[in-house]
């Protein structure tokens, strides 16, 4: 008989009485990297979950090592259904160690990623240069299947011709 009772009490207040539903501002709840390591030049994926606000909207993403802008706008992250994911290009030349973060602030809203994203392997320059008629590998020089040392160029090439 208590439920029956507070059931028609619940029924009968009037929306009038009841406070409206709170509204919520744009903003980016997490703003996180998918993996948060890996080498210079390399591509990263920033991920973000926000609130219903956004949805339908596009912010520019920079790319920061600590306060240093590397990339002021690395891609557009588009917001669909309280997600959005932007694939992004980490630059070359980074050392490794490095802390990457990724930020967002335009249109009222301002995020940055959770974790930072760490270069582990430097890497990020071409393996080979050809200059001519000579060959340059980075790093200088390789090993070989049998463990023998080789340099690259117009006279290591020459020194093997001739049986070195």
């Amino acid at each position: 008989m208590t439920q029956a009772k507070l059931a028609e009490a619940i029924r009968g207040l009037e929306k009038a009485n009841q406070p409206p539903p709170a509204k919520k501002e744009a903003a980016i709840q997490l703003f996180y990297w998918v993996p948060n390591n890996g080498a210079a030049g390399q591509r990263g994926t920033v991920k973000a979950t926000t609130t219903a606000a956004c949805n339908g909207k596009s912010f520019p993403v920079g790319l920061f090592a600590t306060d240093k802008v590397l990339v002021e706008n690395a891609g557009t992250l588009s917001i669909a259904d309280g997600k959005g994911s932007l694939d992004v290009a980490i630059p070359l030349g980074l050392a490794k160690g490095t802390l990457l973060e990724a930020r967002i602030d335009a249109n009222g809203v301002s995020a940055k990623t959770k974790s930072p994203f760490q270069i582990v392997d430097a890497g990020g320059g071409p393996i080979a240069v050809v200059k001519g008629a000579d060959i340059y590998l980075d790093p200088r020089c390789a090993i070989c299947r049998s463990g023998t040392r080789i340099a690259w160029g117009r006279r290591a090439l020459a020194a093997r011709k001739r049986g070195r």
